[in-house]
């Protein structure tokens, strides 16, 4: 029995799209930047103008073998300044939360700096993407088992036009400005042929380099239970969101439950977005949707079935983890994760 009179196609976005684009914007860009300017900053300090930052100190100048470095991911500076709060009051009484907040604003001060330059430095203009061309080879960049899980669940649709929607965790606009120039309606949809998909513009869950951009945790767990609320609400993500009143909570959450299949590319699936994995996986387990995740990973080899499992596993078990799903609906969620591993979306062409 037909099921649906249409599907909501929502592709969910993080950093990865921009690498993908070459823009320097991973953590290591960031992490190799502002090392220099910290030093100028330590450099220029005089007794009357003294420099200090807590995060900072404690990246580059202390060698903490728990710190996040060039290698590490924006998860990880996430991560580790929340750690960083809940050594900070033991050392820093005197000074009080107030120098903490402080420190945090300039390192998001200068994150929105840097990523500003990065996207200045990209240019869109004569680019376009097809889409139609990421959502036909979708099936083809699923191995077997998956595709055919895929095709069978869209078979369950009645033949009619899509709707694709874009949610990306990126605070940069390359995605949109290239969207603006890309054809927004195309023939064709996941169901038929004598329909047609729609292209939304571009949603941004975390906020924009000029609106608001999120930089924190994901719960209060993951800071000092010192806090308390006055403070928690500058490094909790829902909390910054519900404070700069701009509704991007609903916002975000709508589109996740009225989502018909869920793709997600370029995420880290990292803890400190668990309050969205939660969301996610409540709408797959209880609505039965399919969650597709682009996984990429370094000089992967198809050579070693042991190798594949492993991959296709970690994937599962890390999005499993961090949506904090019941013991009970595990092996549910899991079946309705599909792993493409190394394929890229939403690829470039020069505008006709």
């Amino acid at each position: 029995m037909d099921r649906y009179t249409h599907m909501n196609i929502l592709f969910l976005i993080g950093n990865g799209l921009d690498l993908q684009y070459k823009m320097k914007t991973s953590y290591k860009n960031f992490y190799d930047d502002q090392r220099v300017i910290y030093e100028e900053r330590k450099s220029n300090a005089t007794d009357k103008r003294p420099y200090s930052n807590y995060i900072y100190k404690s990246l580059y100048d202390e060698q903490d073998k728990n710190a996040v470095n060039e290698k590490s991911n924006w998860l990880d500076l996430e991560l580790y300044i929340g750690e960083l709060s809940k050594k900070y009051w033991k050392t820093n009484p005197k000074d009080g939360w107030d120098k903490f907040v402080e420190d945090f604003e300039e390192v998001e001060y200068d994150l929105n700096l840097y990523l500003q330059k990065q996207e200045s430095d990209y240019v869109t203009d004569g680019k376009q993407i097809n889409f139609k061309k990421t959502l036909d080879n979708l099936l083809v960049d699923l191995e077997e088992a998956y595709s055919s899980r895929l095709h069978s669940y869209v078979k369950g649709f009645v033949p009619s036009s899509d709707r694709v929607r874009i949610l990306t965790f990126n605070y940069t606009m390359v995605l949109d400005k290239i969207l603006d120039s890309s054809p927004k309606k195309y023939d064709g949809s996941f169901t038929s042929e004598a329909y047609s998909t729609t292209i939304d513009k571009v949603c941004h869950a975390h906020g924009l380099l000029n609106n608001n951009p999120v930089l924190g945790v994901s719960d209060e767990t993951q800071i000092s239970d010192l806090m308390g609320e006055e403070i928690s609400k500058f490094f909790v993500k829902e909390k910054i969101i519900e404070y700069c009143k701009n509704n991007n909570n609903q916002r975000n959450e709508a589109m996740i439950n009225e989502a018909d299949l869920i793709i997600i590319f370029g995420m880290s699936l990292g803890e400190t977005d668990s309050y969205i994995w939660e969301k996610v996986a409540t709408k797959s387990i209880y609505s039965n949707i399919p969650i597709v995740i682009y996984h990429y990973k370094d000089n992967f080899e198809r050579r070693i079935p042991a190798t594949t499992i492993r991959e296709y596993i970690k994937v599962e078990n890390k999005f499993i983890k961090n949506s904090r799903v019941k013991d009970e609906n595990i092996d549910k969620l899991r079946n309705n994760i599909l792993v493409a591993i190394n394929k890229a979306i939403f690829e470039i062409e020069e505008k006709k």
